[in-house]
């Protein structure tokens, strides 16, 4: 039976495939993310996801679109992949749960929420933990049937990058 890799390992493995990338976007794939043919694309790399969440100090919070237009602005693009972007979030996020082995981690990924700040239900431990860890840093919630939102999150949005 082939063993399971851990999270960290497919952070090594992923930050070895030549990320980050910037590609020129065709005519058969204008359209995609509203972007029009010879715009740009970032593909970040997961390292730069692991930088910028570890620059989101205690008490704030940071969106994926917002850490999306930091690095577009990075890599001189017209956008930043949503995809990778949240394929490379969850790698560090997990890699982050995994290696604190129960404590809290040094890569607060709870602080990086969906778009009208909700806590993404996708991260390690579900919306419970994640209100739990966001609690001990003084946030107050907004709990709806389908989701839990930071209230006044945007009151306390860390956009220092």
């Amino acid at each position: 039976m082939k063993s399971k890799k851990s999270w960290k390992t497919k952070f090594e493995e992923t930050c070895s495939q030549g990320f980050p990338k910037v590609i020129r976007i065709t005519k058969e794939q204008s359209g995609m993310w509203g972007t029009k043919e010879g715009d740009t694309i970032a593909i970040p790399s997961p390292m730069d996801i692991l930088e910028i969440i570890r620059t989101i100090p205690r008490g704030y919070v940071t969106t994926v679109n917002l850490i999306r237009e930091v690095l577009s602005r990075k890599y001189g693009v017209s956008l930043t992949c949503p995809i990778t972007t949240g394929i490379f979030l969850m790698i560090v996020a997990n890699m982050a749960e995994e290696e604190s082995a129960g404590k809290e981690s040094s890569i607060p990924y709870w602080r990086l929420l969906k778009s009208r700040g909700e806590i993404n239900p996708k991260y390690p431990g579900g919306i419970e933990k994640n209100v739990e860890l966001l609690k001990m840093e003084g946030h107050e919630f907004i709990f709806r049937k389908n989701n839990v939102i930071v209230k006044d999150w945007d009151k306390k949005l860390w956009n220092n990058f």
